[in-house]
């Protein structure tokens, strides 16, 4: 900010793009727990999940506030798009660590219970987006919102009307 040095200018940028690049290619795909099979912890919200995808979110948040007091929208956008995933891939990781425990390998199957659980984890997430958007009036916030609403009635309609049966099917469908 306070200089005018290209090194400044594009070395943040550089190191700011591999580090985004770092967590959501290998940490989201490559190192996550339900592939590598690796433990978590037992402890619920603080554990390794935490760790790996929150506190990258909230300097993700940081980020992004900086980056829109500069003046770099475009930056800041994609912060922010980064930052939700991010959110989004711990919710979705501690669902699944609340019912299988700390081991979330991908071969161990989800009951009705855990898959009506993601509905409703990511209906109250794409609420507090949205209240968040209005309290605080940014647009973007309302859309990631939006977007979370979208991929959760997808989800109910294209897989819990087919997979659930019973109670968590109606319940779903409410």
């Amino acid at each position: 900010r306070r200089s005018d040095r290209a090194v400044l200018r594009w070395g943040w940028r550089i190191i700011t793009s591999l580090a985004t690049t770092h967590v959501l290619v290998i940490q989201v795909f490559l190192s996550n727990p339900m592939i590598t099979g690796d433990r978590v912890g037992d402890w619920p919200v603080l554990n390794m999940l935490l760790l790996a995808y929150g506190v990258p979110g909230v300097f993700g948040v940081l980020f992004l506030r900086e980056a829109r007091r500069q003046g770099h929208n475009w930056i800041a956008a994609g912060a922010g798009i980064a930052t939700v995933a991010l959110f989004f891939v711990e919710i979705s990781l501690e669902v699944r660590r609340a019912f299988l425990g700390d081991d979330l390998g991908l071969l161990r199957g989800a009951s009705d219970a855990e898959w009506y659980s993601y509905s409703v984890a990511w209906l109250v997430y794409a609420a507090v987006l949205l209240a968040a958007g209005i309290l605080r009036g940014h647009v973007a916030l309302r859309y990631a919102s939006l977007a979370i609403l979208a991929l959760t009635v997808l989800k109910v309609f294209l897989s819990d009307m087919a997979a659930l049966t019973g109670l968590y099917r109606a319940l779903s469908f409410l």
